[in-house]
């Protein structure tokens, strides 16, 4: 019933020329009679007032099927060599895993062979037209014998002419070992929302 009058108020208004201000409710005319129970006129005002802005046949959540994410799934096999203490922009089929304006929430999950004790840390960055970026936090983990298999997450929104990439970087646990790792799985799984 509350749809039900929320539509008849509304398009009274609307052949009218009215606003949400027109609206009233029993008491606010009669003396001695009550508005039904369960909501406020104030509250079917905004309701009214909300329907308004729309066109005459929208209906609430006409633009749900516009809000639903989109699915980020992006996997990579080849090996990348990571030399230590230097930020390398991982391929993960491709270097720009989205482009374009969107919130997101994604996860890199890789598989390193590194020594035992050696700090991994991880990033999402936000690469701008010109060069500049904006980086996200640090996830750091630690490696363990044999293959690891660290993750790092983040949620963020990206502008139009921004790309979003992942980037990681190795510290091996003898300070003097120069030695190059092998990243031999990438994965970026997660959501994003088109704006």
């Amino acid at each position: 019933q509350l749809e039900a009058i929320e539509r008849a108020a509304a398009a009274l208004c609307r052949h009218h020329g009215w606003n949400e201000r027109s609206v009233i409710g029993h008491l606010e005319w009669q003396p001695g009679k009550v508005d039904p129970r369960g909501f406020t006129m104030a509250s079917m005002r905004a309701r009214v007032e909300e329907r308004l802005t729309h066109p005459a046949g929208w209906t609430p959540g006409d633009s749900e099927e516009e809000d639903m994410p989109r699915a980020i799934s992006r996997s990579d096999g080849d090996d990348q060599r990571i030399t230590p203490r230097q930020w390398t922009t991982l391929s993960v089929d491709g270097v720009d895993l989205l482009t374009g304006a969107s919130h997101y929430q994604a996860t890199a999950y890789l598989r390193a062979v590194v020594p035992p004790g050696s700090t991994l840390q991880g990033r999402f960055y936000h690469l701008r037209r010109d060069g500049s970026r904006w980086t996200g936090p640090i996830v750091e983990r630690v490696g363990t014998d044999g293959g690891s298999f660290p993750d790092f997450g983040n949620s963020g929104s990206i502008v139009a002419d921004e790309r979003l990439r992942f980037e990681f970087i190795y510290y091996p646990p003898d300070s003097d070992d120069q030695a190059p790792v092998t990243v031999t799985s990438a994965k970026v799984r997660g959501l994003y929302w088109e704006r």
